[in-house]
């Protein structure tokens, strides 16, 4: 909350062995209910049987708020081809500004 709009920098890793695995992930803002994708970033991970490797992703992208009172909320959001795996050492930059200048 405070600002009119947002400058938003997410990096994360995800671990994957043995082949390959379909990696998906979205860069979202919620504000009154309503999300709006920011970012979206759809990979193919290639892996071999003997080392586990990682791949690392960055999104990123601007929301303009309906005010500077109103409460947004922003998260990364990622699916992986069938399996249960942890991302990890992830982390996002939110930079709130009062005006975005193109």
């Amino acid at each position: 909350t405070g600002s009119n709009s947002y400058i938003v920098d997410a990096k994360l890793n995800a671990p994957f062995a043995n082949g390959q695995k379909q990696v998906s992930c979205t860069l979202v803002a919620e504000q009154n209910g309503v999300s709006t994708e920011l970012d979206r970033l759809d990979t193919l991970l290639l892996g071999n049987q003997q080392n586990t490797a990682r791949g690392s992703f960055s999104l990123n992208g601007v929301f303009t708020a309906a005010g500077p009172l109103s409460s947004v909320t922003i998260t990364v959001n990622c699916a992986t081809g069938g399996d249960n795996r942890t991302l990890s050492n992830g982390r996002m930059s939110i930079i709130g500004v009062n005006v975005l200048v193109p």
